[in-house]
């Protein structure tokens, strides 16, 4: 399953539904960090205990073979302190990051009160769980009348492998593509912080907390360099001809057509339709005629519309092939600014 949800997974969205339908819908966001685990489900904590191991013996009486279970050295098992459910096998240096631990963290990096949990929940039986904060208000572009949100994520691993990380995105994390997607972009920002399982991690707190506000302060940045951007595209009309331009030559060069078989002559024709769609449709909705509004049609087409076989390859389709297309968005619609399309 793309979305990665077990029948033992748990989350919940606030006003939102997830693409998927398998998260609970608040009509308000938690007042706090109890009732948001309460609300998702995630009012357990991974704790650890032995690991045996077989072991064939001589019985002491008898003199025959038989087996014995005995601590295997070295190893614990991680399981849920709510079913018991074997979340990991580990070497018994790893340290704990709880579910109760994420709280203690997520009050450490966000000192401003002025931040909601938009979504929270857990994936793969609980091995990955995530608390997704949406910080300060909307961002409003003067002439969108969308609004651009900002996110902190808190994403951890229950698994014995991953870390507990907290990073900027912009994503809406809901499932395990979101997770991937968010934590790829995150990366290649560079706003990215990392609470390790080891034996100290509680002693670094403060200090990683306070690299990961930078990161956040960092990632506001971003945002504001992206509205002078938005801001400037609004305001850069396009003509008609520029648009249909656009609407064209985005899903294929018009100039190569000839070259186009049958049968990709009609899917090149469905998808410059459906992409006008979205240029029309309500996505567009008081930036029409904009470069601004070329960039949003041809990003709204890259992350929901170009085609897939099921829901599940919807979520799954290539980051990378969509992070392309969005850049071959802005290109095409700064180029129609500049009357060069």
């Amino acid at each position: 399953m793309a979305h990665g949800i077990t029948s033992t997974d748990s989350m919940f969205t606030v006003r939102e539904p997830a693409w998927h339908g398998l998260a609970k819908v608040l009509d308000t966001a938690p007042g706090s960090w109890d009732e948001a685990r309460r609300e998702a489900g995630l009012d357990w904590d991974p704790i650890q205990q032995p690991v045996y191991a077989k072991r064939v013996q001589i019985n002491a009486d008898t003199n025959e073979p038989e087996e014995v279970f005995v601590p295997a050295a070295g190893w614990n098992e991680i399981v849920r302190s709510d079913n018991y459910d074997r979340l990991a096998i580990s070497m018994d240096s790893l340290a704990l990051i709880t579910n109760t631990d994420m709280g203690v963290i997520a009050d450490s990096i966000l000192v401003d009160d002025k931040y909601t949990i938009s979504t929270m929940g857990s994936l793969a039986g609980g091995q990955r769980v995530w608390a997704l904060f949406e910080l300060g208000d909307p961002i409003e572009l003067k002439g969108d009348p969308s609004l651009t949100r900002r996110y902190m994520a808190l994403m951890n691993s229950h698994d014995g492998h991953g870390s507990c990380r907290a990073i900027a995105t912009n994503v809406r994390i809901v499932c395990q593509n979101t997770w991937h997607a968010s934590e790829v972009r995150a990366d290649a920002d560079e706003a990215v912080y990392t609470f390790r399982h080891t034996k100290n991690w509680k002693s670094r707190v403060e200090q990683i907390a306070a690299e990961a506000r930078q990161a956040i302060a960092g990632a506001q940045k971003q945002i504001e360099l992206y509205r002078e951007t938005a801001e400037h595209m609004i305001l850069a009309k396009v003509t008609k001809a520029q648009e249909g331009k656009f609407l064209t030559d985005f899903i294929y060069p018009s100039a190569n057509d000839h070259e186009l078989s049958k049968i990709a002559t009609t899917n090149v024709r469905v998808a410059r339709e459906k992409l006008a769609e979205v240029y029309n449709s309500v996505t567009c909705e008081g930036i029409r005629g904009t470069a601004y509004g070329l960039m949003q049609a041809g990003g709204e087409y890259a992350d929901h519309i170009r085609p897939f076989r099921n829901v599940d390859s919807y979520a799954g389709r290539s980051l990378e092939k969509t992070q392309e297309l969005k850049k071959r968005a802005k290109n095409m619609a700064m180029a129609a600014a500049a009357k060069q399309l």
